[in-house]
């Protein structure tokens, strides 16, 4: 019994002596921004990390399809990294004075090869070991990752790019000077004779149109205004002469309080004159008939 008793205290001390650490853990992830990329274009692939007890570093080594893909960058995602790593190697310590538990580490770009055939192109990172901010025990490893990419060749270059619009698509020919040729919609369509100095020659709607008879002064002629119509000859002498209304026809004292006599009238016209002839004449051949006519029945 005693030997038991003395065997758990030496047990309980040499396990008092022992220091327990805890070790860190993370997870590492790759992110593309696109999965499904065709022949001719560019992708990125970000290498992501995750750790609770904040991240101080961490190396790997990168892979892809190199048949199919062909790499155009690879850098620290930001300020707060540095890398010191060379050809496909990858190692990134923290320039950062405060603890980063996650962040985008590595950003690399990609481009699909013109030739590329159809199907998957893989990018992996393998050995893989983080370096996390505690004292001891702080580096862990994480098993490898890998993404794959989706090359489509069914629309390829040609399909919905410069190839769509090519020498043949929308050619010279197209909508271009051929398809508005001359005798489309050109100097060729307004030709002399269409809709130009020639579609108003003389004759048309020029001064031809317009000729002496037509609304010139020949219109208005000598003949058709000639002395005697609308002249100084409509108003000749003895029409409204001086005379017809003179001096004397109107003195001072012909047309008083006490005298009003024929000097305040002028003198008939001479249009007055005839008609005044011509009553005269008739009224006196009525006169002569009635007479005439009595003196015959008397002498029965």
């Amino acid at each position: 019994m005693k030997k038991i008793i003395v065997s758990i205290m030496v047990l309980c001390l040499i396990l008092s002596g022992i220091n327990i650490v805890n070790a860190s853990t993370g997870t590492v992830n790759l992110i593309a921004n696109n999965k499904s990329i065709k022949p001719g274009e560019t992708f990125t692939v970000t290498l992501s990390v995750s750790c609770e007890d904040g991240i101080n570093g961490i190396d790997t080594t990168y892979n892809y399809d190199q048949d199919k893909l062909e790499l155009v960058s690879a850098k620290v995602s930001n300020d707060n990294w540095a890398n010191l790593g060379i050809n496909n190697s990858i190692t990134v310590i923290s320039n950062s004075t405060s603890k980063i538990t996650s962040s985008d580490i590595y950003v690399l770009t990609f481009k699909v090869k013109d030739n590329a055939t159809a199907g998957i192109a893989k990018v992996s990172i393998s050995d893989i070991m983080i370096d996390s901010d505690l004292s001891e025990n702080s580096s862990f490893n994480v098993s490898a990752k890998a993404i794959d990419i989706n090359i489509n060749t069914d629309s390829k270059p040609g399909d919905n790019e410069p190839g769509d619009n090519e020498p043949g698509d929308n050619e010279p020919g197209d909508n271009e000077p051929g398809d508005n040729e001359p005798g489309d919609n050109e100097p060729g369509d307004n030709k002399p004779g269409n809709n130009e100095p020639g579609d108003n020659k003389p004759g048309d709607n020029e001064p031809g149109d317009n000729k002496p008879g037509d609304n010139e002064p020949g219109d208005n002629k000598p003949e058709d205004n000639k002395p005697g119509d609308n002249e100084p000859g409509d108003n000749k002498p003895g029409d409204n002469k001086p005379g017809d209304n003179k001096p004397g026809d109107n003195k001072p004292g012909n047309n008083t309080s006490n005298d009003n006599t024929i000097t305040d009238t002028k003198l008939p016209q001479t249009g007055d004159v005839n008609l005044i002839l011509i009553l005269g004449i008739g009224l006196s051949i009525i006169v002569a008939t009635i007479f005439w006519v009595k003196l015959k029945s008397v002498s029965k």
